[in-house]
């Protein structure tokens, strides 16, 4: 039997060559070793590859092909190899002459296995990118060919080790340099029928020795040269769709400060170049870590309302999805294989590469077997510790980023949810709310504050404010937040350009701001003998006559440092509306005479805003005021609620009062209302402008309210049988229609009526219009009424349909406030 031709015949790639044609490849080398066709050297190359792919697969032992090729060559010769090589592959070219220093078959198998590329760490095999095609460039090729045999012979001292592992990532005949070692793609094992799943499980393995890509390794801490000192145990790191592996050495410092580092270490990484840094590809917690994608999903995922959970599940869903992707290859290649065998029908002289493989194909496995494709996927909490720690570890780089950006605008505001998730210290929490100070994007400022004082907030306003002008930012034109009556002092202080051409919200709407009329006088009377003048003529009105009287608007102003007592004391006589008195008591040991008399004479009516709290402040200061217990107030809100100016539970105060019945808007600064220089002599003008206007405000307040004829309001003392309406709420629908009761005892169903306040009156019901309303001071029972008390009075109240049905009859009584009952004026029963 003549010899089997080796490769495919010349002319067979592309059709005939016409005669005289040049042949096709390389031109042949002079080197008598390499004459030899170039299609034969191309079929050689194909299958090479072929036995070393198998080589790779066949990593448990069994080698079909391999042995099945040796024993085919094992009687070969020399001679019985050179009629192989002379045999004729072209029926129309002479055969070649034969030579005595052609290759031996010792030659030929060491040839083979020099193109299997085998690094130090793996037993496994590598496979060239390009082995199926011609190269263009083979000068090197025999060099790096028998480099790669050194490594592979089985040295495994350090220094052949790292030598041969440059070589193998420096080695561009096979692929190009790559810190990564990527296992074969399945395809190529499972169409060559090779069933194991061990190898399909391959993980994908990145070799991180950084002192290869430095001329010095230096220690983080004390800069000597670092020493190798072995390989570190694989660390396992999660990416979007698989895990992969790191392996690094562990470094010493034996010249220096004996330290132990890891090539992963942190400290380790920082001291790197930063190009090298950056090609590190993951992010390690103590025994594993996440890759860079994975963190920056974890980013991003965050910032659009996907949390550490919603990327779990997205790391569960790739991975599981690439696991069942490879068991679908694998089931589908073994179907495919086994419905070949049963239809396939083969000479009994030809094998095929499928009768090598055994019948018995072992299970592809479960995700989560440890001993076999061991799918892991980490846990909610491990991902959200991984984003903590970057965030922590960029905490820097962000406020940098963040300070180096102009703000548009400011927005502060106090949030109470958090101190839910705080410890409490026997039941009462530690802080009162996070203080948060932001941009349109950007947190600038956050504090923990104790109090609502604005001292804990004004250090970090202050730091942002510093920081704006530090990068040469203008101050924010806007500042926004919930309360900027209360904030605004804080704010003004931090950027005072906030004030410059402020328009007040008043002056907005159409309101002229209250100015001192040119002819008022105020005088400041700093002595007791300037009081004793100043106040006489006053006195004497009420000495001219006993049946007359005076009124007089007083107002008080202090220091915020100041616990008890007042600073100074304005007073505006109605009878000479033109002067306006300032008086220091702060510096007097008791009052005048003269001023004391107006303020405990029953016939001078003292008027004011929050009047009461003043003369509070002024009995703990002059013990001449000690014993008294009236002074004979006019509260300028309770005056305007009486005439219908405002309704009862709404705000009173000077600048809501000179608003609706003067239209005019009062400034009410606090920044200078609650300031430390009330003492000062002399006092600022500023200061006395602002306590001038104060006084003269409340005398044309009252004035004008008193013009107004007082409302019919019901109160405590109210005609008995007066019929009345009673409101569900302040200003509400009208819940049902009664009259005020004969008598008024002091306890009604367990509900007192009498009260200090005197605020509480008794009705008799005798038509209900909304059933369910509440009778907000007929509480249900409650075992707990310290609970109860917390609540208020709302909660558990019986309504008038439960009330109703206790009683025996259609009329029934209930304890109601005066606030809730207006005059039926129609006086009938309505039916």
């Amino acid at each position: 039997m003549s010899a089997r031709p080796r490769g495919r015949p010349k002319g067979s790639k592309d059709g005939p060559r016409p005669e005289g044609a040049p042949p096709r490849g390389r031109p042949r080398k002079n080197n008598i070793a390499a004459e030899h066709d170039a299609d034969d050297e191309n079929s050689d190359t194909e299958a090479t590859n072929t036995n070393g792919n198998r080589a790779v697969d066949t990593e448990d032992g069994f080698d079909a092909s391999t042995n099945a090729f040796d024993a085919f060559t094992a009687g070969f010769t020399e001679d019985d190899w050179r009629g192989v090589d002379q045999a004729s592959v072209n029926t129309g070219q002479p055969p070649i002459a034969p030579t005595d220093t052609g290759p031996s078959l010792e030659q030929l198998r060491e040839a083979r296995k020099r193109t299997h590329s085998a690094p130090f760490f793996t037993r496994g095999h590598t496979f060239s990118n390009e082995c199926d095609s011609e190269s263009e460039d083979d000068g090197n090729s025999e060099e790096e060919s028998s480099d790669s045999l050194k490594v592979s012979e089985g040295n495994s001292s350090e220094k052949d080790a790292s030598k041969g592992l440059r070589q193998f990532i420096s080695n561009t005949s096979h692929s190009p340099p790559s810190l990564w070692i990527h296992p074969i793609d399945p395809i190529f094992l499972l169409a060559r029928a090779v069933f194991r799943p061990t190898v399909l499980y391959r993980p994908r393995v990145f070799l991180w020795l950084p002192h290869f890509f430095v001329a010095k390794l230096c220690c983080p801490s004390c800069g000597k040269t670092l020493e190798k000192n072995g390989a570190l145990p694989p660390r396992r790191i999660t990416d979007l769709e698989d895990s992969f592996y790191i392996i690094s050495w562990a470094y010493y410092c034996r010249k220096g400060c004996k330290s132990y580092f890891c090539g992963w270490s942190r400290k380790l990484l920082d001291s790197l170049p930063p190009f090298l840094r950056l090609a590190f590809p993951a992010v390690l917690s103590r025994k594993g870590g996440i890759s860079h994608s994975v963190l920056s999903i974890l980013r991003v995922g965050n910032q659009h309302k996907m949390g550490p959970s919603g990327v779990r599940s997205l790391l569960c869903e790739n991975h599981t999805l690439r696991f069942s992707t490879l068991q679908a290859q694998y089931l589908e290649a073994i179907f495919a294989h086994t419905h070949e065998r049963a239809q396939k029908h083969q000479p009994n002289d030809q094998t095929s590469i499928t009768d090598y493989v055994t019948d018995q194909i072992p299970n592809f496995g479960d995700f989560g077997d440890y001993t076999g494709f061991s799918g892991f996927v980490p846990s909610e909490r491990y991902l959200s510790t991984m984003l903590n720690r970057a965030i922590e570890a960029d905490e820097a780089d962000a406020d940098q980023h963040t300070s180096c950006l102009e703000p548009d605008q400011l927005a502060v505001d106090d949030s109470h949810k958090i101190n839910k998730h705080i410890a409490k210290i026997e039941g009462v929490p530690v802080f009162n709310a996070l203080w948060t100070c932001m941009t349109s994007r950007y947190i600038r400022a956050q504090v923990l504050t104790l109090t609502k004082s604005h001292e804990e907030r004004y250090g970090p306003l202050k730091a942002v404010a510093k920081s704006i002008r530090k990068y040469g930012f203008q101050d924010p034109s806007v500042v926004f937040s919930d309360d900027p009556v209360k904030d605004k002092p804080l704010l003004l202080a931090a950027f005072p350009s906030l004030a410059t051409d402020l328009t007040p919200v008043a002056a907005a709407h159409g309101l002229d701001p209250l100015e001192l009329p040119v002819s008022t006088s105020v005088q400041f009377l700093g002595t007791y003998a300037l009081v004793e003048s100043a106040l006489s003529s006053l006195t004497s009105i009420i000495d001219a006559s006993p049946n007359a009287h005076l009124c007089i608007s007083i107002d008080a102003e202090w220091n915020i440092s100041r616990r008890s007592g007042v600073s100074i004391l304005q007073l505006a006589p109605h009878s000479d509306p033109e002067s306006i008195f300032i008086i220091p008591v702060h510096k007097f040991d008791h009052l005048p005479p003269s001023l004391l008399r107006l303020l405990v004479s029953n016939r001078v009516f003292k008027i004011g805003s929050s009047i009461k709290a003043d003369f509070t402040r002024l009995k703990k200061q002059f013990p001449q005021l000690k014993d008294l217990t009236s002074f004979n107030v006019i509260d300028l809100k309770a005056y305007s609620v009486e005439r219908g100016v405002i309704r009862r539970k709404k705000p009173g105060s000077l600048d809501v009062l000179a608003e609706k019945v003067l239209k005019v808007y009062l400034s009410k600064d606090d920044s200078l209302r609650k300031n430390d220089e009330w003492e000062t002599l002399p006092l600022p003008s500023h200061l006395m402008c602002y306590a001038a206007l104060d006084v003269h405000v409340s005398l044309r307040i009252f004035a004008e309210v008193t013009k107004l004829a007082p409302l019919d309001w019901v109160r405590h003392d109210s005609p008995a049988g007066s019929r009345v309406a009673l409101l569900v709420h302040e200003g509400g629908e009208i819940a049902a229609y009664g009259k005020i009761a004969a008598t008024q005892p002091s306890v009604v169903s367990g509900v007192r009526v009498k009260t200090q306040t005197n605020s509480r009156v008794v009705i008799d019901v005798d038509q209900v219009l909304i059933p369910t309303a509440a009778a907000i001071l007929h509480l249900l029972p409650s075992e707990n009424p310290t609970a109860r008390r917390r609540t208020g009075p709302k909660a558990g109240a019986y309504t008038l349909q439960q009330l109703q049905a206790a009683a025996s009859g259609s009329v029934f009584q209930i304890v109601c406030p005066v606030a809730l009952l207006n005059f039926d004026r129609a006086g009938v029963v309505r039916i």
